[in-house]
């Protein structure tokens, strides 16, 4: 079951009994988003980065969050710190070549789509956004 508006409640309550722990901050603002509630989501991230700057996992958040409302140029921004904390998670490498595919950066999203496989070679989700984004700069395709 994905009660999602009653994580929030829980969280909310969480925060009002320690107004400084960023577990809490980030997973209410991971369930807000959850529910499409990037904005409100992103005060929250906000709020735990400033509590724990440390924490590469609350910068995939925001970076989601801002990936969902079109602001790709945040999003890999906060990828970007993710990666500076943590350089072995694949998944942020991915994230931020989708979010520099949308803005047309197509060579660093296909060096992110690498970097991310070079991290997890079977990571088929990286492989499938490199032949997308390749289709996109013209590769020629041969099927023989």
């Amino acid at each position: 079951m994905k009660d999602y508006k009653g994580a929030i409640s829980d969280f909310s309550s969480a925060i009002v009994t320690n107004s400084q722990s960023a577990v809490a901050y980030n997973f209410r603002g991971l369930a807000k988003s959850y529910l499409g509630e990037h904005k409100s989501a992103i005060v929250d991230f906000s709020k735990a980065i400033a509590i724990e700057s440390s924490d590469f996992a609350i910068y995939n958040s925001i970076g989601i969050a801002e990936h969902c409302l079109k602001q790709y140029i945040g999003a890999i921004g906060d990828y970007d710190k993710a990666i500076e904390i943590n350089s072995q998670f694949a998944i942020t490498y991915n994230r931020r070549g989708v979010a520099k595919h949308y803005l047309g950066d197509y060579k660093g999203a296909i060096a992110d789509y690498n970097k991310a496989l070079q991290v997890n070679p079977d990571y088929t989700e990286a492989k499938e956004n490199k032949a997308v984004t390749e289709s996109k700069i013209g590769r020629q395709w041969r099927f023989w």
